[in-house]
């Protein structure tokens, strides 16, 4: 330890003298332990009228010159000896002493000031980080702050407590055990009327509180408890209950739910196939597509098939795992509009390359192609180019970089040229370069405005801009009418 003080230090032991502090106040601090900070915090604390006995309290070396101010500033506050005793602790954070500090004074003037300081001491723990302490201190007024004031439950587990208000039947699950979400789903099942015999079903730590969620929501809306036991267990997660739930509170048996309610199929696949019982479907009509195989997409443009009243044999033609959702989709919207059973397997039967990369919107243009009869080798020519997927060995890594180039917007674009009998010629004088979207959207202008490729070819440049392109577009259309 250095026996000599520094410059700061001194300036504090000289302004001790100056301000007209005795010796022994001054001797009080003037130790080399206490840093500079400390030693003013213990000066200003006499300057302003402190006993030592006061002083004494917070002048300790293990307390910090910010711990120093707050309690020096407590003092103030009215704050009771044997208070501030337990406040002078440096294991306090400055946040938890600065809360204790506020909460002590705001009680001061309260009449029941005996109870209230009861629970200051129990707050009081420098064990309770500032979330539990203020749990603590917002329990006053209620018995069960006795419940949960102890350093093993978090403050979100003490919220939980708090907010139960000493019910006979939850405080069995005051236990750290359970998580607060799961408290609080303990604690809504008897707010909400459920008994013990009810309670208890999920009341497990084992369930997870998303599950207990579930099972108790089947309870409060009506269920018996033998459907509400069904799916009660753990196995299930929250979402596979849920369907089950859902099943049973729109009537379905549990024969019915327990199709569905199998572990090869996922909860979204479990929707459809019980939204496909609850909208009237046969089960030999759900089988076609209860199979773990097809997406939810897929499942779901099936059931809505059979919804909208379309025939077996109709939906047999994109029931097909091979065939893409939103292909499916746009089966099921044509036949509608008279869309022939022919054509309709020939669209279904078409495998759109890179389909995974194409837009809906793009991939609806492609099978508008095949169904107007478009060249499929030019379609599949237009994807090759504006969905090209490239690989490039890494150094690093012994596995090839892929690098996507895909632009369905210039895609987009060329087949909507196709689809309004665009020639094959004009396609690609469209494509002849490594054009922007907004060059091609003045290429496509031109050949629409009925220019001939000749004359669109004077200035379907890549070195010409947008703008560049347009004047001279709208030049050649004004001498073409002249």
């Amino acid at each position: 330890m250095s026996t000599k003080f520094t410059s700061e230090q001194l300036k504090q032991i000289n302004l001790g003298f100056k301000n007209g502090l005795t010796m022994e106040q001054v001797t009080t601090y003037s130790d080399t332990r206490f840093n500079s900070g400390q030693m003013e915090q213990i000066r200003l604390g006499y300057e302003e009228g402190l006993t030592e006995e006061q002083v004494k309290l917070y002048a300790k070396t293990e307390l910090s010159w910010l711990h120093m101010k707050e309690l020096r500033k407590a003092w103030r506050k009215c704050v009771k000896y044997e208070h501030m005793k337990k406040l002078a602790n440096p294991k306090f954070s400055l946040d938890c002493l600065d809360y204790l500090i506020s909460c002590y004074s705001s009680w001061v003037g309260d009449t029941s000031r005996s109870y209230i300081f009861s629970i200051f001491n129990l707050a009081t723990n420098p064990n309770f980080n500032l979330e539990q302490m203020k749990e603590i201190t917002r329990g006053i007024g209620s018995s069960t702050v006795w419940e949960y004031a102890n350093p093993k439950f978090s403050a979100k587990q003490m919220e939980q407590i708090r907010l139960a208000g000493n019910h006979p039947g939850f405080m069995k699950y005051c236990n750290p055990k359970f998580s607060a979400n799961q408290m609080k789903q303990i604690r809504l099942g008897y707010e909400n009327g459920l008994s013990d015999e009810m309670v208890v079903v999920y009341a497990k730590p084992v369930f997870q509180s998303e599950q207990m969620e579930q099972i108790r929501k089947g309870f409060e809306n009506g269920l018996s408890d033998k459907k509400v036991q069904s799916y009660a267990d753990p196995k299930f997660d929250r979402n596979v209950m849920w369907q089950m739930r859902l099943g049973y509170e729109d009537g379905l048996s549990i024969d019915m739910v327990a199709k569905y309610a199998k572990s090869e199929f996922e909860w979204q696949q479990m929707a459809e196939i019980r939204l496909g019982y609850e909208n009237g479907l046969s089960n030999e009509q759900i089988k076609i597509y209860a199979n773990k195989s097809f997406s939810e997409k897929q499942m779901k443009e099936i059931r809505l098939g059979f919804e909208s009243n379309l025939t077996l044999e109709q939906i047999l033609v994109y029931a097909n795992v091979d065939v893409h959702s939103e292909v499916m989709f746009f089966i099921r919207c044509k036949y509608e509009e008279g869309l022939i059973l022919e054509k309709a397997k020939e669209i279904a039967s078409y495998k759109i390359p890179r389909i995974e990369l194409i837009w809906k919107n793009v991939k609806f243009q492609i099978a508008e192609c095949i169904n107007q009869d478009i060249d499929k080798s030019m379609i599949e020519e237009l994807i090759e180019k504006f969905c090209d997927i490239k690989y490039i060995d890494d150094p690093v890594y012994s596995t090839p970089d892929i690098i996507y180039n895909i632009d369905n917007q210039k895609l987009s674009l060329c087949l909507d040229c196709c689809l309004r009998g665009m020639r094959k010629d004009e396609i690609a004088l469209l494509t002849s370069s490594d054009f922007s979207i907004e060059q091609m959207k003045e290429i496509e202008l031109g050949l629409s405005s009925k220019l001939s490729t000749v004359l669109v070819e004077l200035y379907a440049k890549k070195s010409l801009s947008a703008t560049e392109m347009k004047q001279r577009r709208e030049e050649l259309l004004k001498m073409k009418k002249e």
